[in-house]
């Protein structure tokens, strides 16, 4: 089925890729407490616009990766069990607002719109092999002409080095598109690989000019993202210094 034409013109929502690594820190941990937070948030927000929010596998995603078989899985079957994960998350979040979306979750972009048409927010995991949830979401935001979309994430926004390995790492506030692309591309895109936000998902978001703001699962900077503000590292439509 193809997407209404309509929805797609008037549906303006913001659209949040939720790292799985927030959500789900280590094998078997959960900070509900943030969820719980999160969740307020979402009730918040709704009453004045549209969300989606894309959750992904976090650590669950990457146990189960590398519990399968060393020879004889292809990487899309490695895809598969990681976005198994990126729908508990999306399950587990979406218990603690259920009020304001759908009991089913979208299991593609036709459902996706389609409750956006009835509740105010919408939440799921991954699609399909091949696509990190950053990719979902920038093609949902894509689609639905978002001009803003945060990838709340268990960093605080991007570094010109990585600051684990360099202590003189610098954080930076705003990037080009090209900027980033340049910075991640080096970083696998085997199934279970992490990055500050995808390269492809980066692609998606600068065809259509939208703002990508890579920012901590930290409330009130999630707040001010929401508003407009400077946090974490925005990636757009910049001038290249």
């Amino acid at each position: 089925m193809l997407v209404p034409k309509e929805v797609v013109v008037t549906i303006k929502p913001v659209v949040i890729s939720l790292g799985g690594s927030v959500l789900n820190p280590s094998p078997g941990e959960f900070d509900t407490t943030l969820i719980r937070s999160f969740a307020e948030l979402l009730r918040e927000e709704a009453q004045r616009r549209k969300i989606i929010v894309v959750c992904g596998g976090g650590s669950t995603a990457r146990q189960y990766i590398a519990a399968l078989p060393d020879d004889g899985i292809t990487e899309g079957e490695r895809d598969i069990i990681g976005i198994m994960a990126t729908w508990m998350n999306a399950r587990l979040l979406s218990s603690y607002v259920r009020d304001l979306c759908s009991l089913v979750l979208p299991r593609d972009l036709d459902d996706l719109v389609r409750q956006l048409e009835s509740f105010n927010v919408a939440i799921c995991g991954g699609f399909l092999p091949a696509l990190k949830t950053d990719e979902d979401a920038a093609i949902a935001a894509d689609l639905l002409g978002a001009n803003l979309l945060l990838n709340v994430t268990n960093v605080d926004g991007v570094y010109d080095a990585d600051p684990k390995v360099n202590p003189n790492a610098q954080k930076i506030d705003k990037m080009t598109y090209n900027e980033f692309c340049d910075l991640v591309a080096d970083i696998s895109t085997g199934a279970g690989a992490n990055a500050p936000f995808t390269l492809t998902a980066t692609r998606i978001a600068q065809r259509s000019g939208m703002k990508i703001v890579v920012l901590p699962a930290n409330l009130d900077e999630i707040k001010q993202a929401l508003a407009g503000e400077q946090v974490g590292t925005c990636i757009g439509p910049y001038e290249s210094k």
